[in-house]
């Protein structure tokens, strides 16, 4: 299906986030892998110190130790230090409707 490239505007569909994206950006990462993430942006914008904060209250995570299910701002400082990289690598990859029924278990 190459050949639709030729008419403008092309756009592909993002399997994971259901958004059109323009061809341009597409083809590169295609290229790469044929079964990627096409729209790279987290909610439109990319995701900030703000962004990371406000859905990091929203994600769930389950403390296995524990056996609870707590939210990152309930965890000690320390771990929280340790732990906010990860979940800011996770959401990366999530939208925002997704990140308040996800369950990360720690």
């Amino acid at each position: 299906m190459t050949y639709k490239g030729e008419y403008r505007p092309s756009e592909l569909l993002c399997p994971e986030t259901h958004q059109f994206i323009p061809l341009q950006r597409c083809v590169e990462l295609l290229d790469k892998n044929e079964f990627t993430r096409l729209n790279r942006d987290f909610g439109g914008n990319s995701l900030n110190k703000r962004n990371l904060d406000e859905l990091s209250r929203e994600m769930k995570l389950y403390v296995r130790r524990q056996g609870m299910v707590v939210t990152l701002d309930q965890l000690t400082v320390a771990t929280q230090l340790r732990i906010r990289p990860l979940v800011g690598d996770i959401l990366q990859y999530l939208s925002s409707e997704l990140v308040g029924s996800i369950l990360l278990q720690l």
